[in-house]
């Protein structure tokens, strides 16, 4: 491999390449890291495509005994009303928690930037609930929003906030909002320090207020980091959200918070059915490929047509 044979009439002659024996070399030293990897993310992720056509035997002397059923648990998947409703769930988080903390980390990092007064104080303020562990979080919002909790004595009211579907959902969308804003603004704030300020200032110098220096100068040039932050957050909404509401309300009131995470711990460890919930896990990868790959091909088209 580190060698280039070359042939001619008479002679075989071996040419020694050091830049490919040197290549060769670095790339042994990632070996060891490549096969951890294949061991950490490549093999479960094989297993569970592989589990998600096989459905586990009860009663058998053999443990972990399986039969092969092919689309089966898709199928099942597909008729569970339970699936819907946690699908739709986390289609309502996505449609109201993405924009806001987009929206929030944007206008809370063009404020952080400007340095207004006590920017500090705020500043660690904002990022402190991203630092918290969701337990501690979400044990502080069900103490909060309790029937006799703070928030109730505060407000004089009798609000059921956690026995209720429609106030749960709102407390879930409430928590998982105020947790997770921390870190957009913290990106956002790191590419506002990479524009150049003359060109803040030249916005400003031709009468544009706060508003448009925002829309019209500042989003522009913050869109990469826009973009990859709403994918990051699209992602934490379908597939890190199981903490949340495992504190906080455990998918209740009935199943009013009930989210696609609950739903494949349910199934795999609740009801021993790993069949179905790698099921769903394999169509939430097909799902999360198709959202992270139809950009990419509309920015290969968009550069094809610039050609």
């Amino acid at each position: 491999m580190n060698t280039i044979l070359v042939k001619n009439k008479y002679k075989t002659k071996t040419i020694y390449n050091p830049k490919l024996a040197q290549d060769f070399r670095n790339s042994l030293y990632l070996l060891p890291a490549l096969i951890l990897i294949g061991f950490v993310f490549l093999y479960p992720l094989y297993r569970v495509i592989y589990n998600s056509f096989f459905e586990a035997i009860l009663g058998s002397s053999t443990p972990g005994a399986q039969r092969f059923v092919g689309f089966k648990n898709f199928v099942f998947v597909f008729k569970d009303s339970l699936f819907w409703d946690s699908l739709i769930h986390n289609i309502v988080l996505f449609l109201i928690c993405v924009p806001v903390l987009v929206f929030l980390s944007i206008v809370l990092s063009v404020l952080l930037y400007e340095r207004m007064r006590g920017w500090q104080v705020y500043r660690t303020i904002v990022f402190t609930p991203y630092v918290l562990p969701i337990v501690v979080v979400g044990i502080s919002f069900g103490f909060m929003f309790q029937l006799n909790g703070v928030v109730n004595t505060i407000f004089s009211s009798k609000i059921d906030w956690l026995g209720k579907s429609f106030p749960a959902f709102f407390v879930l969308i409430l928590m998982i909002v105020w947790k997770e804003v921390g870190f957009g603004v913290i990106i956002m704030l790191a590419r506002l320090l990479s524009i150049e300020p003359t060109l803040l200032e030249a916005a400003r110098l031709d009468g544009c207020n706060w508003w448009q220096l925002l829309l019209k100068v500042i989003i522009p040039q913050m869109k990469e980091v826009i973009y990859f932050y709403t994918v990051l957050t699209t992602i934490t909404v379908f597939t890190w959200l199981f903490n949340y509401v495992f504190v906080l309300t455990r998918g209740g009131p009935g199943t009013s918070t009930y989210i696609l995470e609950l739903y494949i711990f349910n199934q795999g460890f609740k009801y021993q059915n790993r069949g179905i919930a790698s099921a769903v896990a394999v169509i939430l990868l097909l799902v999360f490929i198709l959202i992270i790959l139809i950009p990419e091909f509309r920015k290969i088209s968009a550069r094809k047509n610039r050609l």
